[in-house]
């Protein structure tokens, strides 16, 4: 993994495999998309910190709710809860990681974010319900994958106390 700066905040790189001890934290069975993005950040932030950081500071919420409820339909929770981050259910946690969970008419969709000091990743595992689905994931995927780097630059940004995401 690279470790050059972007704009004065630690780099993001979507790794080329997503290794077992990852997948394993996942409950869905086969996915049909998986990624991992991992950003090289210390700070001892807790995996529950940088899913916070990154689904309910970085992104503002209405865009989360927007493409996560209304394009992909997921079922999401109402408001901020120690339950869920986002709106999409805490299923899991153990040291260094937390899952979230979010099903709907289309997609399984789950966040597993992990964190161990140096470092901090988040991989999304989706599972399809129809062909609908399997149409539609791969063209919103691109999008996924370009906006997810800055996300994690910028809860970064936040967890560090430097804001927005701006350098300085």
């Amino acid at each position: 993994m690279t470790t050059e700066r972007v704009d004065g905040l630690p780099a993001v790189v979507q790794e080329p495999r997503i290794p077992a001890e990852i997948s394993e934290l996942g409950t869905i069975t086969d996915p049909d998309y998986a990624d991992l993005f991992t950003i090289a950040a210390g700070g001892g932030w807790s995996a529950e910190q940088w899913a916070r950081a990154v689904f309910e500071d970085a992104l503002e919420p209405r865009k989360g709710r927007l493409v996560w409820g209304g394009l992909l339909g997921l079922r999401l929770a109402r408001g901020r809860s120690a339950e869920s981050v986002a709106g999409w259910r805490i299923t899991g946690r153990g040291d260094g990681w937390l899952r979230m969970s979010a099903d709907g008419r289309l997609i399984s969709a789950q966040l597993i974010v992990l964190a161990d000091g140096e470092r901090a990743s988040v991989a999304t595992f989706i599972g399809y319900h129809n062909g609908l689905a399997a149409f539609g994931w791969p063209r919103l995927s691109g999008v996924h994958r370009g906006a997810l780097p800055g996300l994690l630059r910028r809860a970064h940004a936040i967890l560090s106390g430097r804001g927005d995401g701006a350098a300085g």
